[in-house]
């Protein structure tokens, strides 16, 4: 939010954005490469004559929304629309002892309703372009009846570039966009299940919660004399659930996934006074993979 902007400027609520500093880039990289090299956990998904891994590799679909909050609980931000990636798991287990790692792209192109800093109403696209990465692990137990119960904690990272069109008022006076990077590291703890159902294949269950350890953000403003921005919004709990079905090498999963953050602290820059205020958002979609036992 911002005092005393002029009208050619979107409102910045919500504009986390990733960090220039070089640390901020390799905090982020290195969660993301040690995701991708380290033996993923692994989950009683697997059949008993296939091997201790599997590489599950497919493609995703999701229904992207985004909204911020300002005081009183008045909605300031909605963006709505789909998003498409690909998804990479790599999974692990033998005995009571598993893990499972994870990674994901994705890219699309959502509608923005929001406010100038004058508070009037506008709207405009927001490509979304980005990536995460989780390493948990799994120990678990398997019933003589094939039931598999896990418990589930690890680590998880997200990052993604959040860019704003420019756009023009109802009365044709032009607002001009913002380019914000996002990165975020978090706790994550839940629990799962998978249960054989005969030649049917085996369906299975996972759910949690994430807890973001650390946000960062990075406002690009694309109008003359606003002053680019860091923010620190504070973290706060997001519920993940997933619930599936494999039939040989062929799984389906539908998901939910969330992302919270309360306000963050205020921030002078270039004569404005500028925060983050409470944020959410929510995935909802499905994804279509092929694994690879070993």
């Amino acid at each position: 939010m911002v005092r005393g902007a002029g009208e050619g400027s979107l409102c910045p609520t919500g504009r986390l954005l990733f960090g220039r500093s070089i640390l901020s880039y390799l905090v982020w990289l290195g969660l993301f490469l040690f995701s991708l090299l380290m033996p993923a956990p692994g989950v009683a998904e697997s059949n008993p004559e296939s091997g201790p891994y599997q590489l599950d590799l497919g493609v995703r679909l999701q229904h992207f929304k985004w909204s911020e909050y300002g005081a009183g609980g008045i909605q300031l931000v909605e963006e709505t629309g789909l998003l498409y990636g690909l998804k990479q798991e790599l999974a692990y287990r033998k005995g009571m002892f598993g893990w499972r790692q994870g990674a994901s792209l994705f890219y699309g192109e959502v509608d923005y309703e929001g406010y100038t800093w004058t508070l009037l109403p506008i709207q405009t696209d927001v490509t979304y372009i980005g990536g995460a990465a989780f390493f948990d692990l799994e120990p678990g137990y398997q019933w003589p009846s094939g039931l598999l119960i896990k418990g589930i904690a690890g680590l998880g990272g997200r990052l993604w570039l959040r860019d704003l069109d420019d756009t023009r008022t109802e009365l044709g006076t032009r607002v001009g966009g913002v380019e914000e990077w996002w990165w975020t590291i978090c706790g994550r703890i839940g629990a799962g299940a998978v249960y054989p159902v005969q030649r049917f294949g085996r369906f299975f269950l996972t759910a949690g919660i994430k807890w973001p350890i650390y946000t960062r953000n990075e406002a690009i403003f694309f109008v003359q004399g606003s002053p680019d921005i860091d923010l620190e919004p504070e973290p706060d709990i997001s519920p993940f659930a997933h619930i599936g079905w494999r039939w040989r090498q062929l799984k389906f999963r539908i998901f939910y996934e969330s992302l919270r953050f309360k306000a963050s602290d205020r921030v002078e820059s270039g004569g404005y006074d500028l925060y983050q205020p409470e944020s959410e958002a929510d995935m909802i979609g499905a994804d279509l993979s092929w694994i690879f036992s070993f």
